[in-house]
C-alpha cells in the first residue's frame, strides 16, 4: 500500500511497505511508516514518523500529517492560539527578541538564563528546535501578538532533572506586563498539556518574593505543594492536577 495525502502546500507518504518507505525517504521526501497486522513483525524502516492503523480504518488525523510535513520541512509549530495571542515554536529568528524579553531580568525566574555569549545562545536554540521540539514535541514556546505577531513573551512547559512532571515556565516581555497576557497564555500552555499531550500533573516553583507570580499560579489553580521551612531555600513548589 501507498497512498499520498495532501493539504495546501503540504504532501505526505504513507506506505506499509518498507522497501517504499526506503525509496521515498531517499529521494527527500517525507514519508511515514504505516504499522499493520501483516507487517507488524516484520522489520521495520529507520524512519522518523509511524503511524498505526486497524483493519479497516480509513481516517487520518490532518492535524498530525499536516505537523509531520512542518517538522520534515523544518517549519515551526502553531501550538495554540487565544483571542490575543499565537503560541508558536521558537525558530533561530527569534534570538534578538529574547534577550529584549529576558536580558537583564532579575523577576523572570521561570526561564534559563540566556547566555551572554550569543552564538552559544543560537546553538542553544538549534539542540531546543531539534531535540526538544522533535523529540518531546514540547518546550519554552514563543508568545507573540495574534494582531501584530509582535513577540512579546514565552511561555510553556519544561523538565528539570529529578521530577517526573513538567514545570511551567514563562516570561513576558516587561513592556507588555499588566494586560494580563501571562495569564492568558499559561491558560493555553495548561490546555495543550491536558487536552493534547495527555499530562496529569503540572509543577510550578516560584521565589517566595515573587507575590505577583505566586497570585497567578492560584488563579491559574496551582495549589502550594511544598514550602521550605528555611530560609536558606527560598522557594514555593506548586502543583496543579489536570485530571
Amino acid at each position: 500500500m501507498i497512498r499520498k495525502w495532501t493539504d495546501r502546500d503540504a504532501v505526505v507518504w504513507l506506505s506499509d511497505e518498507k522497501k517504499e518507505i526506503e525509496r521515498l525517504k531517499a529521494a527527500g521526501q517525507c514519508c511515514v511508516y504505516v504499522i499493520t497486522e501483516q507487517n507488524r513483525d516484520k522489520a521495520a524502516p529507520k524512519t522518523r514518523w509511524c503511524l498505526e492503523l486497524d483493519s479497516g480504518q480509513d481516517d487520518l488525523d490532518a492535524q498530525w500529517l499536516y505537523r509531520v510535513w512542518q517538522r520534515h520541512e523544518g517549519i515551526a509549530w502553531e501550538i495554540a492560539r487565544t483571542k490575543r495571542l499565537i503560541l508558536r515554536e521558537m525558530t533561530e529568528a527569534d534570538l534578538d527578541a529574547l534577550y529584549e524579553i529576558q536580558s537583564g531580568e532579575d523577576d523572570s525566574p521561570f526561564l534559563e538564563p540566556l547566555f551572554e555569549d550569543r552564538d552559544r545562545q543560537l546553538v542553544q536554540i538549534r539542540d531546543e528546535i531539534r531535540y526538544q521540539y522533535g523529540f518531546y514535541e514540547f518546550g519554552i514556546w514563543i508568545v507573540e501578538l495574534a494582531e501584530s505577531h509582535t513577540v512579546i513573551g514565552r511561555a510553556g512547559l519544561q523538565l528539570r532533572d529529578g521530577y517526573g512532571e513538567p514545570e511551567l515556565g514563562f516570561v513576558i516581555a516587561p513592556a507588555y506586563r499588566g494586560h494580563g497576557y501571562a495569564r492568558e497564555a499559561c491558560e493555553a500552555v495548561l490546555q495543550v498539556a491536558g487536552e493534547e499531550l495527555f499530562f496529569e500533573t503540572i509543577r510550578a516553583v516560584v521565589h517566595r518574593d515573587n507575590e505577583k507570580s505566586l497570585r497567578l499560579c492560584k488563579k491559574l489553580g496551582f495549589i502550594v505543594d511544598n514550602k521550605a521551612e528555611k530560609d536558606e531555600n527560598p522557594w514555593i513548589f506548586l502543583r496543579k492536577n489536570l485530571k
